[in-house]
């Protein structure tokens, strides 16, 4: 796990060209994650975004995880607001919120609500690394219950235009 955080860091402080956040942009891309509270468990979470604003990015994610006895999917729809977006830089901080529904494992199905803060770092003019602390609860809002952990990803940034000749 140490070695995992310190190669995180240093990709992070890695320079790099001027990165892509823009109205128009589609973001393709996901998130792994441990968690170990409340219970531990491991998961993938694929991400697809759309820039509305170079601020604020709407999208869609899917999500699987495992404790090695049970299966839990869930899907979401995000908003997420990028307050230096459409800067030139090549770290850009979100935070966002989310909406979905829990569709399989555990106690079943029911209404999934997060939220996320991290930072997106690019590697390259389109492709970045994500880093996110994120924190989630059902229906119930039983708190006690919340989810709260550590995530890191890697997402490629396209416009439309891009994202259209790929496709076809």
């Amino acid at each position: 796990m140490r070695l995992f955080l310190l190669a995180t860091a240093l990709l992070f402080t890695v320079s790099v060209a001027d990165a892509q956040i823009a109205e128009d942009v589609i973001e393709v891309g996901g998130t792994a994650k441990i968690d170990f509270a409340p219970d531990f468990n491991v998961g993938l979470a694929p991400v697809v975004g759309y820039f509305v604003t170079p601020k604020f990015q709407v999208g869609a994610n899917p999500n699987v995880a495992t404790d090695f006895d049970d299966f839990f999917m869930s899907i979401s729809a995000f908003g997420a607001y990028y307050p230096t977006g459409g800067t030139e830089t090549q770290t850009y901080p979100f935070g966002g919120l989310s909406l979905g529904a829990n569709i399989a494992g555990g106690d079943g199905g029911g209404l999934a609500i997060g939220a996320r803060v991290g930072v997106q770092r690019f590697v390259t003019d389109s492709a970045a690394l994500t880093l996110a602390l994120n924190g989630s609860t059902t229906d119930d809002f039983d708190f006690d219950e919340a989810d709260l952990f550590l995530s890191a990803g890697f997402s490629v940034f396209l416009n439309r235009g891009e994202a259209r000749r790929i496709v076809q």
